[in-house]
Parts: structure tokens; sequence; C-alpha cells
């Protein structure tokens, strides 16, 4: 049995709410929390004064009448705030509530209204402070692993790429490829860096992410790029739609891996609207050299377009899979 049949039965319900927030659609796509079925949504009392006993109260009540969601999920879109734990959201959710005039602790956001949450703990086996490769392996595998390494075990060291042949980790976007699902990543980050290289690549160093990365010596032991890997992924038919930036990562002196992506590749926000996400062609857009404009939301004049907009735009394309679809976003 496969390494990746093994792993297929840690089924899509085995995702978990991390530093970093997951939603499993059903195969009626909801975006918001608000458009979520009356049992699938905790709606948190305003006639209390907010931190009474009578708001707990009816928070809790909210709770116990939440009815459980035994279906299985057909869609499953995991959003990825790198780097946000407990503090961060405590953070943004005082910031959010004092600039609406409230006292900030008492304002509930969005996620905070859906009906699960957990915590896991994403570390590295080899250091205290862990790095996203290692966190990112750890969550698209189930494994944890080494800081710097992009879904490879543990018992091979960080750039030691013959270790790293025995000791690649299969993924839940390989996973669910393989049972005929559509799968997808968009980032505002190079889609060659640490976080979204995890949904399609295995390398024992995270910056190995270009072609003129890569030493004669590993290429001989067996090793590419990420960008590379990207593109043999998209021809291996393992990736219908990657949107975010760091086109510099797919040129190497003559070479201009982008010309191989077997299908259409775009590099603009208006090029990415004008494509028809009724197309059976697989879509990339690269949209900077680099990591995409910082901070960013609804520029419309902008060459770059939104998170929001290629999430949309990613969510419309792979939803025309009947079988469903896996998506990142980071």
């Amino acid at each position: 049995m496969s390494k990746i049949t093994r792993m297929s039965a840690l089924t899509v319900s085995t995702l978990a709410l991390t530093s970093i927030s997951m939603m499993a659609c059903q195969p009626e796509r909801h975006s918001h929390a608000s458009e979520l079925a009356p049992q699938q949504r905790v709606t948190v009392s305003n006639t209390a004064s907010p931190g009474s006993f009578e708001a707990g109260a009816a928070a809790l009540t909210a709770r116990q009448s939440v009815i459980a969601n035994t279906g299985k999920a057909k869609n499953v879109i995991v959003f990825i705030g790198d780097g946000m734990g407990v503090s961060t959201i405590t953070a943004s959710r005082i910031y959010t509530g004092q600039k609406m005039g409230q006292l900030g602790e008492d304002y509930v956001q969005a996620m905070e209204t859906l009906p699960y949450t957990a915590l896991v703990k994403t570390y590295n086996v080899n250091q205290q402070v862990p790095d996203s490769a290692g966190t990112a392996t750890a969550i698209m595998t189930g494994t944890k692993t080494r800081a710097g390494v992009i879904n490879v075990g543990p018992a091979a060291d960080r750039k030691d790429c013959a270790a790293a042949q025995n000791h690649k980790l299969p993924n839940l976007a390989q996973i669910a490829a393989s049972s005929g699902r559509a799968t997808g990543v968009v980032s505002t980050a190079r889609l060659t860096h640490a976080t979204p290289a995890t949904f399609y690549s295995q390398s024992p160093d995270r910056n190995w992410e270009s072609p003129r990365d890569i030493s004669k010596a590993n290429r001989k032991l067996g090793c590419t790029s990420i960008a590379e890997q990207m593109i043999e992924a998209a021809k291996a038919g393992e990736i219908d739609v990657a949107l975010g930036g760091g086109s510099q990562e797919f040129t190497a002196k003559a070479t201009v891996l982008t010309d191989d992506w077997p299908g259409t590749y775009v590099t603009s926000a208006a090029q990415m609207r004008d494509f028809d996400s009724a197309s059976k062609q697989p879509l990339l857009g690269l949209y900077n050299p680099s990591h995409m404009s910082y901070a960013r939301m609804t520029d419309e004049g902008s060459e770059e377009p939104s998170l929001t907009q290629m999430t949309q735009k990613a969510i419309d394309i792979l939803s025309r899979d009947k079988d469903g679809y896996f998506l990142m976003v980071e």
C-alpha cells in the first residue's frame, strides 16, 4: 500500500483549526459566516451588556443549541494566517472593536461565530522557535519535522538532498488530486515561498526556490527547485490554479519555466478577471517578481489583484469540478 493510500485514511475531516483558520465547506458554497445555515452559526446576543453574566449565559445557550454537522465535506479551504497565533487574534479583536467604538475585548470576530474551534501545536523537532516551512509541512502532511524543509520527514537533515529522497512526505493536496478533486493555491507571498510550497513540492531546503538555487551535485542526486516542481505538478494534473507572487523564481539564465505551464499564464488583475473560469485549462497568475504588495485590499486600479479577488477566482475555477476541491489560501 502506497504512502498516499495509507495517508488517505486521514480524511479531510481530520484537518484542524490551527493558529490558522480552516473551513471545510459543504457542497453548497458559503463565503461568509453570516451565510451559514442557522444551526451552523453561533449568534451572540446584543441585548445583554458586554461581559455580563447574562451575555455569557446567552452565548453558552447558543453554543448548546448547535446541531452537530455529520456530513462529509466535499470542498475544503485551508486559510493560513502565517504566524497568526492566539495573541495576534486577541490584538485584532481589540483593535477592530475599539475602532467601532466598543471596549474591544467584547468584540466578536467572524471566525469566532463558527461552531467549532480547535487549537493544535505546530512546532519543529529541532529548534525552539519554529519556521513556516516545517510548521506548514505539519499541517499539510500530519508529520512534525525540521525547520527549513518542505514535506520532508525529520530523519533527513536540512540541505541533505540524498537523504530527502527517502523521506518525502505525501500531502493533502496530492491526496485530494488523487481522489479526483480539483486543487489550487493562492498566496500573497511568492508561490515558491515556504508555506505555499508545501502545497505541491518536497524539498530539503525552503530556499531552493529557483532552478539557479540547485547545484549540479544536488541535481545528480535527484533534487530540483520548488518552481520546477510546481510546473511538473501542474503537468501531472495536480494543480488547477495557482495565484500569487514570485515570477523571478521561474527564470534562470535562458530558462523561463512559465513557458512550460500547461495552461494559461497571466500577470495582471485584468488578465485574471478575463480568464474564463469554466475553462479546463490550469491557470497560473504571477503578479510580482517577489512577494505581492503589502496590505492591499480592494485597489481596483492596481495591476495586482487583492487576496479576496484571487481567492474568489480560484473558487470559481475549482467549483467546476463535480467531485469537489481542495484550496490553500495564505
